[in-house]
């Protein structure tokens, strides 16, 4: 039985490696893939609000109305990338983050929800 695994690994020891990564390759550029289209999308979907409310902006037509709008707008996008990578990171596994600071930290602020209304 050692002979027959030694000849094995021996012949194929210099596709192992690439046979057994190919598969995460592939899922890794498809993830990428479909991550560059949905980031394309809200991209341009936050230069048609600047540009919109821009223009409202320099005619002076709405002015907080505009800012409102694409403010809205952009959070409204920005939580949804935030949850595309949450799906990401959630089914890669957890994975201790050594930079996370540390909740008990007397310096470490919580976000105010009110800045974001």
């Amino acid at each position: 039985m050692k002979n027959i695994m030694t000849t094995h690994v021996n012949h194929a020891r210099y596709t192992m490696f690439g046979v057994a990564t190919s598969r995460v390759d592939e899922r890794l550029g498809d993830m990428i893939e479909k991550l560059e289209e949905l980031f394309k999308t809200h991209v341009a979907t936050i230069i048609d609000a600047v540009h919109r409310d821009y223009f409202a902006l320099v005619t002076n037509e709405g002015l907080f109305k505009a800012l409102k709008g694409a403010r809205n707008e952009i959070h409204d996008l920005l939580s949804q990338c935030n949850a595309g990578f949450k799906q990401v990171i959630e089914a890669q596994g957890p994975s201790p983050d050594v930079n996370a600071p540390d909740e008990t930290d007397p310096e470490v602020k919580k976000e105010d929800s009110s800045m974001l209304e």
